[in-house]
């Protein structure tokens, strides 16, 4: 039956009761998606698992507000989790080609990154100054003078049987050196050479015979020789570990919780003390450095001080400032944005890169959060999405959704 429709309904009316605002400067954008009461539970109860291994696919058309949902559902989420832990990449004094990935405590990555930059500029300054002390060179001068006189001992009885024979007995770089005696001179090569046949035959014949007579002084020299290093480095290492000791004291006790820090700085003091002629020599290189002029190219190069910048810490995600857990929009899943990358650089026409030229990528940003990617785009970059579901399926500790 039609029913005729009363003039007052040919139009709508606009009821000012209706709307909250009283003018559309006041009037404040929805937040959730509309008329998608499904989807915003379907959201609500997958950001909840806490298991791993789960994922959200929202789809939609364009223009219904699903970006704009999910962020705010994430972002209100994120802020009631616990913060996610900061990562940092540093040398492997071991095998520099694979640098050591330590987990940190939200936070802590730039406060090491301090703290060892802190140290290793105090242990320049500390170290020269132990060495070119007069103690130093007194403990020395007292480590090796028993030595120096067993060795002299030693060369004085060699000596004296060579003198027999009609040789002397020298000390040379490479250890003791028989020379020829004639006429109570010592002589030269080319003096050698110049002699008859027969007389540089029987000398050369009398020096293989005592070669084998002097064998045991030549293998005592060499020890006492070994034996001197050993000296000098055990000596080396114990002026070291005095001028620096207390700044390793402060790094173990601060960072003694964290386990894998303890291990990184105590590599970090073995290598030092393995290296210390470059600590021994940056104070003088710098003074030099600065009475030169150098040119400019080259004055850039030598101001990054690449022999300790094995010691850098490169901090690859810090949440110290994020309030809850971190949430990472990536709008280009390319995969070295998804999986970070090793920047390269060029020094003198070779390119080179090492532990510090790590970047980071989303998944990394994001792990122990939340991380968004646009499926379709995702599949539009060569090998994004193996890259990704290799990650996911793999042992490494970071998680994300």
């Amino acid at each position: 039956m039609i029913k005729a429709l009363p003039l007052e309904e040919y139009r709508a009316v606009y009821e000012a009761s209706q709307v909250e605002c009283p003018t559309t400067e006041t009037m404040r954008p929805t937040e959730e998606i509309i008329g998608q009461e499904r989807a915003q539970r379907a959201l609500r109860f997958g950001l909840e698992i806490q298991e791993r291994g789960f994922n959200i696919y929202v789809a939609g058309m364009p223009g219904t507000g699903r970006r704009t949902a999910v962020r705010n559902f994430l972002d209100e989420l994120a802020k009631t989790k616990p913060k996610a832990d900061d990562w940092v990449y540093v040398n492997n004094f071991t095998n520099p080609y694979e640098p050591l990935a330590i987990r940190l405590p939200p936070g802590m990555s730039s406060q090491l990154k301090k703290d060892m930059a802190f140290f290793i500029k105090e242990a320049r300054r500390a170290l020269p100054r132990a060495f070119d002390s007069d103690d130093y060179a007194k403990k020395r001068s007292e480590a090796l003078g028993k030595l120096n006189k067993e060795r002299d001992d030693v060369v004085g009885q060699v000596n004296e049987s060579a003198a027999k024979q009609g040789f002397t007995i020298q000390i040379g770089p490479t250890g003791l050196i028989i020379i020829p005696v004639v006429g109570g001179k010592p002589l030269t090569q080319e003096e050698f050479e110049a002699l008859p046949k027969e007389t540089q035959a029987g000398i050369l014949q009398r020096r293989e015979a005592l070669d084998i007579d002097l064998r045991s002084g030549f293998r005592q020299v060499r020890e006492l020789g070994a034996k001197e290093m050993e000296v000098v480095t055990q000596l080396n290492s114990e002026i070291a570990l005095y001028a620096i000791g207390h700044l390793l004291a402060g790094l173990k006790e601060k960072y003694g919780k964290i386990s894998d820090v303890l291990p990184y700085i105590d590599s970090v003091q073995k290598d030092i003390l393995d290296n210390l002629s470059i600590f021994l020599g940056s104070a003088q290189q710098q003074q030099q450095q600065q009475q030169e002029q150098v040119p400019p190219p080259f004055q850039q190069w030598l101001a990054k001080d690449l022999a300790f910048r094995k010691y850098e810490i490169n901090v690859v995600v810090d949440n110290g400032g994020i309030a809850g857990a971190p949430v990472v929009f990536e709008e280009t899943p390319s995969y070295p944005n998804l999986l970070g990358r090793a920047e390269r650089e060029v020094q003198f026409g070779v390119v080179t890169t090492d532990f510090m030229m790590i970047r980071p990528g989303s998944v990394h940003k994001a792990n122990g959060g939340y991380l968004v990617i646009p499926v379709l785009d995702l599949f539009r970059y060569p090998l994004a999405w193996d890259g990704l579901s290799l990650r996911r399926e793999g042992s490494n500790p970071s998680q994300f959704r």
